[in-house]
């Protein structure tokens, strides 16, 4: 899915794609790194009923080559 959303972004003009990650979610953290994507930011998660997660969200962007 990831190389399809790149391959989107390629033919819609665009040179990035980013997503946002839980920070402690580690394993999904390295494979999104593995396919090309750094952290460029992040921010506390906000506590919400609906959300079940603390710690720190990541955007993570990569090129749509």
């Amino acid at each position: 899915m990831l190389e399809m959303a790149k391959e989107q972004a390629r033919r819609s003009g665009r040179e990035q794609v980013s997503l946002l990650v839980v920070e402690r979610n580690e394993g999904t953290v390295e494979l999104y790194r593995r396919h090309g994507f750094g952290v460029i930011d992040r921010a506390p998660v906000v506590p919400h009923e609906a959300i079940r997660y603390t710690g720190e969200i990541l955007l993570m962007t990569a090129t749509a080559e």
